[in-house]
């Protein structure tokens, strides 16, 4: 099984404005697919005007990121995120925010399967 962990947002208070949301999102792929859902996906990419070595979730219009849903739900993964609106919390929140998600990443990534 091999877990891929990314961030996207600041994670910082804005104190006014629209929503501004920061997500973490992890993905869990069985070993034994990764190699081919890596490939399909990579094809997948190379059929898109815009061919980045890393692919921004922001940049993908609503087709491609439908793409990639799909290409995804034919594999046995598991996609978990978390998200907030910073625009709704004060730094103290954010901060024991953080810190939750910090030790409960711990407690799951030392623990034996």
């Amino acid at each position: 099984m091999k877990i891929y962990i990314d961030e996207a947002g600041g994670f910082v208070h804005l104190s006014s404005g629209s929503q501004s949301y920061s997500l973490v999102l992890a993905l869990a792929i069985p070993s034994s697919a990764e190699g081919e859902l890596f490939y399909e996906f990579l094809r997948l990419r190379d059929s898109w005007p815009r061919q980045a070595i890393e692919i921004k979730g922001s940049s993908l219009n609503e087709t491609q990121a439908a793409q990639v849903i799909q290409l995804v739900s034919r594999y046995d993964v598991l996609v978990n995120f978390f998200t907030v609106d910073m625009v709704m919390h004060d730094d103290q929140v954010v901060e024991a925010f953080k810190n939750r998600l910090l030790m409960a990443t711990r407690r799951r990534s030392t623990r034996p399967l």
